[in-house]
């Protein structure tokens, strides 16, 4: 049985008194193309900041590739790792945050047909091979 590329699980954060998000489940297998949809000021940039460790969740577990991103575990409690480490990580895992209609015109081609490129949808996962 394979890992689910992402999986989260009673995620919550929040901002002082604002709760931004409460309780998030999600799994996202492998190959899989998955879209994060809601009103603007919903969360949804907030967690995928979490999923990468560039905001810390306040509670539930985030794995990515069945690995904690940030934390290690060490018996019954996980542990943040250095900035250095936490860096390491990320260079591992690759994610797009779209701003509006402008990143999605951007990825037209040149000879502005309405053709759309493979990569014009964002997607989050393990990026393998050589940086270039």
């Amino acid at each position: 049985m394979t890992l689910p590329m992402i999986e989260a699980s009673g995620v919550t954060k929040s901002f002082g008194a604002v709760q931004v998000l409460k309780g998030v489940d999600l799994v996202v297998n492998k190959g899989d193309v998955a879209c994060l949809i809601g009103p603007s000021g919903s969360g949804k940039s907030t967690f995928l900041r979490c999923i990468n460790h560039l905001e810390k969740h306040d509670a539930g577990n985030l794995l990515v590739d069945g690995e904690f991103v940030g934390y290690e575990r060490r018996g019954n409690t996980l542990r943040e790792l250095s900035d250095r480490q936490i860096c390491a990580e990320r260079s591992q895992i690759g994610m797009v945050f779209q701003r509006g209609l402008p990143a999605i015109q951007s990825l037209r081609p040149p000879n502005g047909t309405r053709e759309r490129h493979p990569w014009s949808h964002s997607c989050a996962g393990r990026v393998s091979g050589r940086r270039s």
